[in-house]
Order: C-alpha cells, then sequence, then structure tokens
C-alpha cells in the first residue's frame, strides 16, 4: 500500500512513516497525483487543509479517483467541519498518528467486494450495497457497509464500540447509542430476510462476526 501525505507531522518513532512520501501543500500534492503515480492512501493534514482543503478535495477526487483520501486531526474533529467534508467526499478521518495498520485497515474497508464463511458454514457476502447469504439478501447503507466490513475484517474477534465509531467518523463516546442502533437495524432486517445469526455480542468486548476465529 502507497502512502502519501500533505502537510502530516507524523510520529518518527514509527518505523514505516520513513517510506511515506510526503508533500508541504495541496498544489505539490495534487501535481504528484496527476503525474501518475499509483498512490493508494492520500492524508490531508487538517491544518494545512482549512478552507482551502473544503475547496479542492472535490476536485481531488474527481481528478484521482483511485486514491482514497483522509483527513488527519490532532484532537477532536469539531462534527460541523467533519459533516462538511463527508459531504465534499472524503473516505475518512484520522487522528494524531495512525499505525500503519489502522490505515491499512481503513484503506481495506473502501476497497473489494468481501466474503466470510459464517459459524454455521454458509457464506456471507458484502457488496458495498447489499448483503447476501445463499438466496437471502437485503440492502445495506454505506455506513452499514462500513460497519460489516470493518467486523468481517476482524474474522471473528470482537470490535469495540469505540474503534467502530472510528470507521464511521464519530468522534464522541456519545455515539456508542449510534453504533448499536446502526447494529441493531441490520440483524432486524437480516433476521426478517431469512439470514442465519451474523453479528454476535460479547459483553464489554464488542460486536463480532459469527465465524470461525482466525
Amino acid at each position: 500500500m502507497k502512502v502519501i501525505t500533505c502537510g502530516a507531522a507524523f510520529d518518527p518513532s514509527q518505523e514505516w512513516w520513513k517510506s511515506v512520501a510526503s508533500t508541504t501543500n495541496h498544489q505539490q500534492l495534487m501535481s504528484v497525483l496527476k503525474e501518475g503515480e499509483n498512490y493508494h492512501v492520500a492524508i490531508i493534514d487538517s491544518v494545512v487543509g482549512g478552507v482551502c482543503l473544503t475547496k479542492e478535495l472535490s476536485c481531488f477526487k474527481r481528478e484521482v479517483p483511485q486514491t482514497i483520501f483522509f483527513v488527519r486531526f490532532i484532537g477532536l474533529c469539531p462534527d460541523a467541519i467533519l459533516k462538511s467534508l463527508l459531504t465534499l467526499g472524503i473516505d475518512g478521518y484520522l487522528m494524531d498518528s495512525p499505525s500503519f495498520e489502522t490505515v491499512q485497515g481503513l484503506y481495506s474497508l473502501r476497497s473489494n467486494i468481501l466474503t466470510v464463511n459464517l459459524a454455521d458454514g454458509k457464506q456471507l457476502l458484502l457488496s458495498e450495497k447489499t448483503i447476501s447469504c445463499d438466496q437471502a439478501k437485503i440492502r445495506v447503507t454505506a455506513t452499514e457497509a462500513l460497519l460489516l466490513r470493518r467486523l468481517i475484517l476482524s474474522q471473528g474477534r470482537p470490535v469495540t464500540s469505540k474503534m467502530l465509531q472510528v470507521v464511521l467518523g464519530y468522534n464522541s463516546i456519545a455515539r456508542t447509542q449510534t453504533v448499536r442502533s446502526h447494529i441493531e437495524r441490520i440483524r432486524k432486517r437480516a433476521y426478517e430476510a431469512g439470514f442465519p445469526s451474523i453479528i454476535g455480542t460479547q459483553p464489554k468486548a464488542g460486536y463480532y462476526i459469527e465465524c470461525p476465529a482466525a
């Protein structure tokens, strides 16, 4: 996975950042991306972004649709700013100096169709807009698809509500109820469509896809 940053100063103690390409402003970032370099992820620092970021993000997405764009914030992201960025098409946001595993995981959530073998031997298939199992199929929202992708990538291991909030771009502990509501809606529709049990809950540990653990 090739990563490029714009104005982002990350933790030098994390070895993987030494191999990350860097630019200092939006113009330089766009110039590099349009030269044909196939970067999978571009991380734009919110301090460099400011008002210009909201104006130029749509252009970025249109010019280089193959690149996933994240905005990096130090501390909490104000809800109004986050809502504006999501409307313009940002793919997600990162907090402080994320690890390689965090960036790679979030990138994976935005790409490809995922499949997982459930505990009962059946196969669950997740695309951008639907989940299916045998003959049962339901539509899911983009938010629900992101939740399911994160759970599938964990291969049966519990994912905390806090981690799911990061996937959804939520930065408030108060949003735990929102995550729970999304999970319950998925469960309800899946049950009504004839799905087997697909999402389990482990008290104090989080949610998981009911599949044989890796």
